[in-house]
């Protein structure tokens, strides 16, 4: 995930807003509503929530050196 998120520029030639990028991998409202995707892998949406909610805060201050 770490890699994904420092290579997005790589990928877009738009520039991105990293703050924006970190806070939207932990918003689920919107998803709540939504009907469940159907996944690749066996996940629980709990369990897909947990582990944003878990590697978003470390990732964020690894990057943002905090």
């Amino acid at each position: 995930l770490k890699d994904i998120i420092l290579n997005v520029d790589k990928q877009y030639t738009v520039r991105q807003n990293l703050t924006h990028i970190l806070k939207s991998l932990v918003f689920f409202e919107d998803a709540e509503n939504d009907p469940a995707p159907e996944l690749n892998f066996k996940a629980s949406w709990k369990e897909v929530k947990s582990f944003f909610i878990r590697e978003v805060p470390k990732i964020t201050k690894d990057i943002m050196k905090l």
